[in-house]
């Protein structure tokens, strides 16, 4: 049965925050950003579409060939979600040095 794979796609989308430097100053940081990112975030495929994912396509049954391959699509992955919130922070030191902390918090929903 052939069927239309047409889709479109918002894939990445971050949005961050850089935290006055006048109150980060206050408290001890040169600077901090906050953000928050999603991957895959929304997918609109074809109303008569019924696999999971219009990207995955094989020629053979050893596995997943790539998306530019002809052929036929079976056992495609599902397309994941992701979420992560994060804060970037550099810390003041002695003579203008700066000590630079990362932390980023994700979270992945397969229900897509």
């Amino acid at each position: 049965m052939m069927q239309d794979a047409s889709y479109i796609a918002l894939r990445n989308l971050t949005v961050g925050y850089n935290i006055n430097p006048g109150f980060a100053g206050k408290i001890g940081l040169s600077s901090a950003r906050v953000y928050v990112a999603a991957t895959n975030l929304w997918y609109k495929m074809a109303d008569n579409y019924t696999s999971f994912n219009p990207e995955g396509v094989e020629t053979t049954n050893t596995g997943y060939l790539g998306f530019t391959t002809y052929g036929y699509q079976e056992g495609a992955s599902p397309i994941v979600r992701s979420f992560t919130l994060g804060l970037n922070v550099n810390f003041k030191k002695k003579n203008n040095e700066k000590s630079i902390f990362n932390i980023g918090i994700s979270a992945v929903d397969n229900s897509m």
